[in-house]
């Protein structure tokens, strides 16, 4: 088990990456991490859930694993950067950070009867989460000339959803956009030339 300070290691010492996944306590974010963990990566792993977490936790550390529960509020910019903040502080590097956590968040989402909070809540969850947990791990990539950011997307993105989640649909098309005009494809244009 690595110290608070120390980077992970792999059984031989070498350095391992470190992955951070975004709704990570089920689900396909849960798939990930786990997978991830399998891998060989440490992963620090975030939702709002506690217990959830703990349990995805105690999962890749009992196969040999590292990794590190961060219980965190997306749709907050500091929720949404902390877990890139704890992996650094626990594992010294932020690798790989998976865009996970989305979703429709509570409320009325009809286009017409719909609340603001709703279509605000779900945007800031689902698109702009994505946004600062991304833009908190850029630094450390750039330094060492590699990383990978990966968002998961939905089918949303490219049609309306019959119960009418305006924001989420338009979230999920900020992510990906039309040939590559979303955050995904603008940190590709903007960051790749830094191993990104």
């Amino acid at each position: 088990m690595n110290g608070p300070d120390q980077p992970a290691t792999g059984p031989t010492g070498h350095r391992l990456r470190v992955a951070v996944v975004t709704g990570g306590g089920r689900g396909i974010g849960r798939a990930l991490a786990l997978r991830l963990g399998r891998d060989g990566f440490a992963v620090a792993v975030s939702s709002r859930t506690p217990a959830d977490l703990n349990a995805v936790v105690r999962e890749i550390e009992g196969c040999g694993g590292s990794a590190l529960a961060v219980a965190a509020d997306a749709r907050d910019r500091e929720g949404a950067r902390e877990p890139v903040r704890a992996a650094v502080g626990r594992f010294g590097r932020a690798d790989v950070i998976v865009n996970n956590v989305g979703g429709a968040a509570g409320g009325d989402h009809d286009p017409f009867t719909g609340t603001d909070e709703a279509f605000e809540n779900t945007v800031a969850l689902s698109l702009t989460s994505a946004y600062w947990t991304t833009r908190e791990a850029l630094p450390h990539m750039r330094d060492r000339g590699w990383g990978r950011v990966i968002n998961i997307g939905s089918g949303a993105a490219r049609s309306s959803t019959p119960d009418g989640r305006l924001g989420y649909t338009a979230a999920k098309h900020g992510l990906a956009g039309d040939e590559g005009a979303g955050i995904t494809g603008q940190v590709i244009g903007v960051d790749g030339g830094y191993g990104i």
